[in-house]
């Protein structure tokens, strides 16, 4: 019998994108190629997802959590003796590589994007470096492990995939256009992001920088913010210094199992990041059949397949911005875009489950694991 993996990640628990998503669907993936697994999520409490035990540090006190899920970790794994631990956080690569010693384990560690960074802490770097493989999920996140000393031949680039079950396309979405306030005519731009301060990078300040203009050139444009954070009010205020707080509307958090019906209500999903690893929510629009505008200089880039899946634009400059949101929003651009199933179809076909399984079992192979 194959030796077993270890996944070790922030959470598993079936809700959240980023990290987490990645997490959830890498299990589904292995387990579809027939690997065993065993799964531990820091912030899980113990509960079943799909028919797995999930292990975690989650009921513990928030103090003795990171203590707590690193002893857990390496009980576990001098108990299991796992042929290979999967670390999706750099977090949690200090560890893995503690359990090496200890049991012989390799260690893989994604990367995704600004958890690596040149502050890095001593250790992470370390383990990061001392890693048998990294998996960044785009060229852009492979680069910043190369300018940390990973070596280039432990890099592999894996890029995420999307829940093509819960994202999909649907009807009109009545209700929700009601809820906002949104009239016939209007051009509904879409933003999923934390509006928090460390994550300014994403560009949904830009996208606010660019409403002017548009609102000129083509009448009621409504920009939804879909997420909470401390940066609300400075949004806020930024839409009250350009006049456009009646075009603005900040939706709160969204349920995951709501969250599609946005994407399907936008004409256009809008994130001009800087710093993006990935940016699975690109994905997610695309498979509700909605175009999407990205910033050209991160990990977006992997995402829209350079340009061939949406558009890229400079994530500094709002002008540049409203022009091409301006050009989608009247229709302007490849016909496939305008298409949902035709631009779901070529989303999945480069980022669907199959192809990310088919990914998947390459950067094992590469690795010398057999299931």
């Amino acid at each position: 019998m194959a030796a077993r993996i270890h996944i070790w990640a922030p959470a598993f628990r079936p809700f959240g994108g980023g990290i987490s998503a990645f997490s959830r669907e890498l299990a589904l993936s292995l387990t579809g190629l027939g690997y065993r697994l065993s799964l531990f999520g820091r912030d899980d409490v113990g509960q079943l997802w799909r028919s797995f035990r999930l292990r975690g540090a989650g009921a513990l006190p928030a103090p003795l959590q990171k203590i707590g899920f690193a002893v857990q970790l390496l009980v576990f794994a001098v108990k299991e003796r796992p042929g290979m631990i999967i670390s999706t956080h750099v977090n949690f690569a200090p560890v893995a590589l503690l359990a090496r010693l200890l049991t012989g384990a390799r260690y893989v560690v994604v990367a995704h994007g600004i958890d690596l960074h040149p502050g890095l802490g001593f250790l992470r770097k370390l383990a990061l470096r001392r890693a048998d493989a990294v998996w960044a999920v785009s060229r852009w996140t492979r680069d910043r492990s190369l300018s940390l000393g990973v070596p280039g031949h432990a890099v592999t680039v894996l890029a995420n995939t999307v829940d093509d079950h819960r994202f999909d396309i649907g009807g009109p979405e009545h209700a929700l256009r009601v809820q906002h306030g949104l009239q016939p005519g209007d051009k509904v731009l879409l933003t999923v992001a934390r509006l928090d301060p460390a994550e300014r990078y994403k560009g949904y300040d830009t996208v606010i920088r660019a409403l002017p203009a548009l609102c000129r050139d083509l009448g009621a444009v409504r920009y939804l913010l879909v997420g909470t954070g401390a940066d609300q009010a400075r949004m806020e205020a930024l839409a009250g210094q350009l006049g456009v707080t009646d075009c603005v509307r900040f939706c709160g958090f969204v349920d995951d199992e709501d969250l599609a019906a946005y994407y399907r209500l936008a004409d256009v999903f809008v994130m001009p990041s800087k710093g993006e690893g990935f940016g699975i929510v690109f994905l997610e629009s695309m498979a509700c059949g909605t175009p999407v505008v990205g910033g050209d200089q991160d990990g977006t880039r992997d995402a829209l397949v350079d340009g061939a899946l949406g558009r890229l634009v400079d994530p500094d400059d709002a002008d540049a911005l409203a022009v091409e949101l301006g050009a989608l929003l009247r229709g302007q651009g490849p016909a496939q875009w305008f298409r949902p199933r035709e631009l779901r179809d070529a989303c999945l076909a480069v980022h669907g489950r199959e192809a990310f399984s088919r990914r998947v079992s390459a950067a094992l192979a590469e690795f010398g694991a057999t299931a």
